[in-house]
C-alpha cells in the first residue's frame, strides 16, 4: 500500500483517507442508532467536532481514534479500512446485521431473568434449524 506523505494543507478539501474514515464512523454511528450528540458525549467533544470527523474536515488523532473505535464497538483497522477481507465493511455489516442490532438494543432493555429465557428460546430455535 502506498501512502501519500505530502503535508496536509488547510483548505476546503478533506483528505480522501479522512473522508473515508469519517464515512465509516457515520455509518457505524447510524447503525447503532447513536446521535452525533451522544457520540460526542462519549468522546468528551462537541457534536460539531463529531460532524467534522464524519465529513473528514478534521483529522482524528490516534488516541481519539482508539476512543472512537471503543465507543462505537468497531476495530480500529476496520475504521481505517485496513481490516482483513474476512471482516465485512461497515455498509455490509449494516445491511446484514440490522435485525441483530435491533434485537441487541431491545435485549438490553429486558430484565436478567427474561434475558436468560430469551437466550434459551433462541438457542432452541437454532437447534431446530440445524437439524
Amino acid at each position: 500500500m502506498k501512502f501519500d506523505h505530502t503535508p496536509w494543507v488547510m483548505d476546503s478539501t478533506a483528505h480522501p483517507i479522512d473522508r473515508s474514515v469519517g464515512e465509516r464512523v457515520r455509518a457505524r454511528r447510524k447503525e447503532l442508532g447513536l446521535s452525533q450528540t451522544k457520540l460526542a458525549e462519549a468522546l468528551g467533544v462537541t457534536f460539531q467536532q463529531v460532524q467534522k470527523y464524519e465529513n473528514g474536515s478534521n483529522r482524528i488523532s490516534a488516541s481519539r481514534l482508539v476512543s472512537l473505535a471503543k465507543a462505537i464497538n468497531m476495530p480500529v483497522d476496520t475504521l481505517l479500512g485496513t481490516a482483513p477481507a474476512e471482516y465485512p465493511s461497515a455498509s455490509q455489516a449494516a445491511a446484514g446485521d440490522e435485525v441483530a442490532m435491533r434485537l441487541l438494543n431491545a435485549f438490553k432493555r429486558v430484565s436478567r431473568p427474561e434475558q436468560r429465557a430469551l437466550v434459551q428460546l433462541v438457542e432452541a430455535m437454532a437447534k431446530t434449524v440445524e437439524t
